[in-house]
This record gives structure tokens, sequence and C-alpha cells, in this order.
């Protein structure tokens, strides 16, 4: 999925929630039964961190937490992605197992101040997410299953608002 280069700034503004988001690029920082920490980018240039904070009691959706990084990253994303391997897909790499375009991508965005929060609810390998806009303080809670509970609650009623869906 391609974006502009400010859609969740936009989503910040504007409120509601971001659908079906996927990633260009994923480097898992920690990975069990899918990415737990790391890094995100789309090829449009967006770059986020995030941390896995929850799951759903079935364990097949996982609650997340993202943070907006300062800066376009779509030069070192387009490096980092070997052509024949780009797809509608997306490409996930470990950060342990990293080449050098790689590791100087985890080195520049260590430095990145991050600029908006995030929330999102999806599937284990960071794909088909529903993103919601939050305060920095909002990603100041407990992770666990309430954690999950939470956060959907929070893009359900997110939605509602934008919306005006009634359930």
């Amino acid at each position: 999925m391609e974006h502009s280069g400010r859609y969740l700034e936009n989503l910040r503004i504007a409120g509601g929630v971001a659908r079906r988001v996927k990633f260009d690029l994923v480097v898992a920082f920690d990975f069990y039964d899918g990415p737990e920490s790391g890094l995100a980018f789309h090829s449009s240039g967006e770059g986020l961190r995030f941390l896995m904070v929850g799951e759903s009691k079935t364990r097949l959706f996982r609650a997340f937490r993202l943070a907006l990084l300062r800066g376009n990253w779509a030069e070192q994303v387009e490096k980092a992605i070997e052509p024949s391997l780009r797809g509608a897909a997306g490409r996930m790499v470990f950060a342990l197992d990293a080449d050098d375009t790689i590791s100087a991508l985890v080195d520049v965005t260590s430095e990145a101040t991050e600029q908006s929060y995030y929330v999102a609810i999806g599937g284990g390998y960071l794909d088909e997410l529903a993103i919601a806009a939050v305060s920095e303080a909002d990603l100041k809670s407990p992770t666990g299953a309430e954690e999950y509970a939470a956060i959907h609650r929070h893009i359900k009623q997110a939605d509602r608002l934008v919306t005006g869906r009634v359930e």
C-alpha cells in the first residue's frame, strides 16, 4: 500500500481510522510469532517505531503502539529494498541479520525525533492494520490483554466519531 508522504500526519489532524495499512519495509528487532518491536516504513518516506503491546484472546490479532519519525526515509528505504523483492506483501528483515543498508537505516532512525503517536490493531505480521492517532500520554499504559482491549475500544470510538456509525 503506498501513501502520500503525509497521510499519518493528516490522520492525526483529521482523526478517524486508517484501515488496511501495510508497510513496504519492516525491520524487526524482536520477533515471536511476528515482529514485536522495530521500524516500519512506507516507500513514500514515512517511518515509524513500533512496539507490540497486546494480543487478542485468540492470538490472531495484535495491538501495536506506533511513533511517526520526523523526516523522509524514502531514499534509505529504496536502498534497503532490493528491487526484485518488492511486492504487494512488502518486505520484512531482521535487524540482527541485516546487511549494511539496513544497519545504516537503523542507525540513522535511532536518532530521529518522534513527531506523532498512534495505536493499531491488526495481523501479527504488522499487516492489515487499523490505525488511529493518540496523544503521547496515551502510549504510557501497561501492555497485555487489557492493553489490546483498550486499543481496540479506542479505534472503534475514533471510527464512530468520524463516520457517525453506531453499533
